[in-house]
């Protein structure tokens, strides 16, 4: 088969159909096969949409290695999510520090991105796997009208495969923006992705309490400039090469910062190189309306758990989720060159005013909103992201699930 059949279908679009969703963190029991045996009826792999319930399965390094068979795994990989290389890649300092996350890849050895109709679906999806695994993570996910995320805007507008970035960005065995097919860590590795999780606590009201101080009574315009879109997902410019001073999208802003696109300097084709497949949901209740602006509609939940009653201190976020094939030249180069980097496309003192890093532990939370005559600059903005939950797995296709279960020697 070709790679657009054995890829997992989540390369293909978010199952945006099966409104339910659930990510489960397994810990092996006394027979490792036994887990990924008890889902793997539900795996789904190609373009086709598929009725449900499905199951998207990735082994994380410490399930990779109960293994019997040892694989080739690069060092961004297979070093700990907590370790000191990880906290200075990807920013995790602070109050994002792995000291202080719910759960963490480095406990886990099978991570189960489950999606259904209902939440009946994922509970019987649940059921299976914890009758022969220990269930370490859960977190429930939900879907939010209009596409939109906590702070209100709209969210997951692009998609690199379909803007026609070569598949092999993102998945093992496919074609890439070199001309070349990359094999990934070994023959378990075909036709799938580096699957990158991390549960991103928003503070929704801290977000637009900032913004109104901040604003000149415009909160709204202020984060829109910080985000680079308008709530309703309308771009501030078509082209960044248009606008190289960032009159209209900052040179800051968190969608800029994230691909740079067009942009002169950190832009260009090359950008395609560092480029993710998103593919994440929202999780927790919708923040109460006194939580945004006037003029604001709050977002609303569409299916999933949050439409009860939201409280202000509730946590809610996004779990992000991320295919790629390099992890050093794709995810953390954009943590680390892109959101993080305080000296970015010609800035000298700020990083990315949404994403959960730091590009040091002193931060100030300086942003630049440029104008003319005369620039404005933003102090003192908080950190409204922190990090819940991290783990780097590998994402199964159709070849390197057959050979778990069908091959021996895998399992020793």
């Amino acid at each position: 088969m070709s790679w657009t059949e054995d890829a997992p279908t989540l390369v293909f679009g978010g199952l945006g159909h099966l409104p339910a969703a659930r990510l489960l963190g397994l810990r092996f029991g006394p027979e490792p096969r036994a887990a990924v045996a008890a889902l793997a009826p539900f795996a789904a792999f190609g373009p086709a949409r598929p009725a449900g319930p499905v199951a998207q399965l990735a082994l994380t390094p410490r399930g990779l290695g109960r293994l019997a068979r040892p694989l080739p795994l690069p060092h961004a990989f297979a070093d700990p999510q907590a370790s000191d290389h990880h906290a200075r890649v990807l920013g995790d300092l602070d109050a994002c520090a792995a000291a202080t996350w719910a759960w963490s890849g480095d406990d886990l050895d099978l991570l189960a991105l489950l999606y259904a109709a209902d939440a009946s679906g994922l509970d019987a999806l649940e059921a299976a796997a914890a009758a022969v695994a220990t269930v370490g993570a859960r977190l429930e996910l939900t879907t939010l009208a209009d596409k939109r995320e906590h702070f209100g805007f709209a969210d997951g507008l692009t998609d690199p495969l379909k803007e026609g970035v070569a598949p092999g960005e993102f998945v093992f065995g496919a074609p890439d923006e070199a001309g070349e097919r990359p094999a990934g860590p070994g023959p378990l590795a075909e036709a799938g992705s580096y699957l990158v999780v991390r549960q991103l606590a928003q503070d929704v009201p801290a977000f637009w309490a900032a913004a109104a101080a901040h604003g000149d009574g415009d909160p709204v315009g202020l984060a829109a400039r910080m985000i680079g879109r308008r709530p309703d997902g309308a771009l501030l410019a078509e082209r960044y090469a248009d606008d190289p001073h960032g009159l209209a999208v900052p040179r800051g802003a968190h969608i800029r910062r994230a691909n740079p696109r067009d942009a002169p300097g950190p832009g260009g084709p090359g950008a395609r190189r560092h480029l993710l497949l998103r593919r994440g949901r929202p999780y927790g209740p919708p923040a109460p309306p006194a939580a945004f602006p006037p003029g604001l509609a709050p977002p609303v939940a569409a299916a999933g758990p949050a439409a009860g009653p939201a409280a202000a201190d509730a946590e809610r976020g996004l779990l992000f989720v991320a295919l790629n094939t390099d992890l050093s030249r794709q995810f953390e180069h954009v943590q680390q060159s892109w959101l993080n980097h305080a000296k970015f496309d010609g800035l000298h003192d700020e990083v990315c005013p949404i994403s959960s890093g730091r590009g040091a532990p002193s931060d100030a939370g300086a942003f630049t909103v440029p104008g003319t005559p005369l620039r404005r600059r933003v102090r003192g903005w908080p950190k409204v992201v922190r990090v819940r939950g991290s783990a780097y797995a590998l994402l199964l296709g159709r070849p390197g699930l057959r050979r778990l279960l069908d091959e021996p020697g895998w399992w020793g």
